[in-house]
């Protein structure tokens, strides 16, 4: 299900590139546990072009149609143990959502202080 960001427009998405390429030039771009790690550089780029001229749903869609997403990982089990279980099939949507919703977010704010908006309703 794709995000209602009812203020997702050019200037946000400009916001939200700035925010989305400081944090991959300091390294800190998130790219959660599921993603492989060989997917992380094209990730990064997909995630970069959902916020000039996509969504979160293309995003989702995108990673989950190029296989980025582990198909198995590690678990704890209640023994202490460690066992292996697949990947649920919604994992692509929650990488999407959560990460283009919080550049959205940061985006939004960068945005406002830029316009001297002291106060976001979210």
């Amino acid at each position: 299900m794709r995000l209602e960001l009812l203020n997702l427009d050019n200037k946000t998405r400009s916001e939200m590139v700035k925010e989305i390429d400081s944090d991959r030039r300091a390294g800190k771009l998130y790219m959660g546990k599921l993603l492989r790690p060989e997917a992380h550089g094209d990730y990064a780029g997909l995630l970069r072009q959902a916020a000039v001229e996509h969504d979160d749903g293309w995003l989702a869609d995108t990673i989950r149609r190029g296989g980025m997403m582990k198909t198995h990982t590690e678990r704890a089990t209640p023994s202490g143990g460690m066992t292996l279980v697949k990947v649920g099939a919604n994992a692509p949507d929650m990488l999407a959502e959560g990460e283009f919703n919080r550049f959205y977010m940061r985006g939004l704010c960068a945005r406002a202080l830029a316009e001297g908006i002291d106060k976001l309703v979210i």
